[in-house]
């Protein structure tokens, strides 16, 4: 107990997930619960010994909906709803008091993009450890689900070798994510979802849960998903190549691929032209040895198709991305195309986007999600937008929508998490 009266309990998690105490309960941890600090000393953990932080906020977390996604159990949710708003709250309150330090000392604290999130991962042996985003700029940021899993793989490389070498990196089994805005949009970016995505330490099944604002229910609802749910293509990976004509290639297309293509009036004739010039773009990108992986995208703006290869620079840390490159120089051509019509007297046209991209090269890595988690904001495509690719010596015809749950971005342009 403290010299104010509080008492500094962590009680861990809650016993459903198997997850361990923080240390032991006082002799009078049975006693009433008391009122902490504004602001906890070194954050109050999932416990029934503190006061709510869902209480102090005026919510109370069993008129709280939860949506979740096909797969998690609902009856689980609904057992520790309580204790799961609960902590989402305090990370909330987390975020908020960074923005207003960051209103007191700017040059200290400030973010560029004046977004405060704050990331927890709970780990299956019950290890907990948090993380908040990093921004020294709008372009040089590092999200709070990295800040938070490095902090998780120096805590894991501070402890003894494990017998088994071989022994796999232990997972994260729950990611809670929070921001200064209560119910604000809170999920992880193309960029976190693609390092997510490659299990190093995050599984398909680990599930991620925030507070939201949902104008189906017109008030807070505790958003539950898996990360197989926001990346349901993310499998083994492989390189698109073909072993004969791309033009000679069976098609195979999702119903979700069919449905735009009937909408767009986009043929097959243009996606086969657009992989030819992926092909032929990625050949001479393998003349000039411009990546250790050489890799070409084409992207079809206008009805007109643009490629450009990857850019190695000479090390495989530092290159650009062939499909944000083409798109890059098919919306500037575009619009310098529209510029000039206007300037005739004609009427301006819209804005344009990619319609569909097409990848071709020998780097399993493409399509990656960060390419196509910035082609998936409205102002630069959609979750409409065609994905074209190889498939053991076929041409897979998919959208971006079926490579990630887009319904986890907000409808702006504005970043998610940053």
């Amino acid at each position: 107990m403290t010299a104010n009266g509080i008492i500094n309990v962590h009680t861990g998690f809650w016993p459903l997930y198997g997850l361990s105490s923080h240390g032991a309960l006082p002799a009078n941890a049975q006693e009433q619960p008391r009122e902490h600090p504004s602001v906890a000393p070194d954050g109050l953990r999932f416990g029934r010994w503190t006061t709510s932080f869902a209480k102090r906020m005026g919510v109370d977390p069993a008129t709280i909906p939860i949506v979740a996604s096909p797969g998690i159990s609902v009856e689980e949710l609904e057992q520790n709803k309580t204790t799961l708003v609960d902590e989402l709250m305090r990370l909330h309150m987390v975020a908020k008091q960074n923005q207003k330090k960051a209103e007191l000392a700017p040059h200290r604290y400030q973010n560029a993009s004046n977004a405060y999130f704050v990331s927890k991962l709970v780990m299956e042996g019950g290890q907990t450890f948090e993380g908040v985003n990093i921004e020294s700029g709008l372009e040089n940021t590092i999200c709070s689900e990295r800040v938070a899993a490095g902090n998780a793989e120096t805590a894991l490389r501070n402890q003894p070798l494990p017998n088994d070498p071989g022994q796999a990196n232990p997972k994260v089994k729950m990611l809670l994510l929070a921001n200064q805005t209560l119910g604000g949009h809170a999920a992880p970016c193309p960029c976190c979802m693609e390092w997510m995505g490659q299990h190093r330490y995050f599984s398909p099944d680990t599930m991620i849960l925030s507070l939201r604002k949902d104008e189906a229910f017109g008030k807070l609802v505790l958003k539950a998903t898996t990360l197989k749910d926001m990346l349901p293509l993310n499998g083994p990976k492989q390189p698109s190549l073909a072993n004969g004509p791309v033009q000679t290639l069976p098609a195979e297309y999702t119903g979700k691929a069919r449905q735009i293509i009937t909408q767009k009036n986009i043929s097959e004739y243009q996606l086969r032209a657009m992989m030819q010039q992926a092909w032929q773009t990625y050949h001479y990108a393998r003349i000039g040895q411009l990546a250790q992986k050489n890799q070409a995208a084409a992207v079809l703006v206008g009805g007109q198709v643009y490629a450009a290869p990857k850019l190695g620079w000479h090390t495989a840390r530092f290159h650009e991305d062939p499909d944000t490159t083409a798109a890059t120089v098919g919306i500037q051509t575009q619009n310098h195309r529209n510029a000039w019509y206007a300037a005739q007297g004609y009427a301006l046209a819209p804005s344009p986007k990619v319609d569909a991209v097409a990848y071709y090269g020998e780097d399993e890595n493409y399509p990656r999600i960060t390419g196509l988690g910035k082609m998936a904001y409205p102002g630069f495509g959609g979750k409409d937008t065609l994905v074209v690719t190889i498939r053991n010596d076929r041409l897979f015809v998919s959208t971006i929508g079926d490579h990630f749950n887009t319904d986890y971005f907000p409808a702006s342009q504005a970043a998610s998490s940053i």
